[in-house]
């Protein structure tokens, strides 16, 4: 949160100040964001396979041994996914950035 007590605010090594705020939001709102989940399909094995098994699908639960959400173990994954996501939004805006030289060298060449 920007205010006067915080008057600048750094996001991926650039200091943004608190009056501009739009360039700290348009840079901000760029981050892709991976965050917890819940109450999917249990990662053990399928409902229907531990039946067929004669696994006792509730005792399990008890237990935690069918994991529905990736609290408390999903933050490596996430961190990893966030540092890809990261990487492939640099790469791209760096293509782009590419782009607009060539074409503006072209341009420049054409007159």
């Amino acid at each position: 949160e920007f205010d006067d007590l915080h008057p600048r605010v750094n996001l991926y090594n650039k200091r943004y100040n608190y009056k501009p705020k739009s360039r700290f939001l348009t840079q901000f709102k760029k981050i892709i964001w991976f965050t917890y989940r819940k109450n999917f399909i249990g990662l053990l094995n399928r409902k229907k396979f531990l039946e067929k098994e004669g696994i006792n699908i509730e005792e399990l639960n008890k237990d935690r041994k069918i994991l529905t959400s990736d609290t408390g173990w999903g933050c490596m994954i996430r961190v990893a996914q966030m540092i890809l996501a990261r990487v492939f939004t640099l790469e791209k805006e760096t293509e782009i950035s590419k782009m607009k030289i060539h074409l503006d060298y072209v341009k420049q060449s054409r007159c």
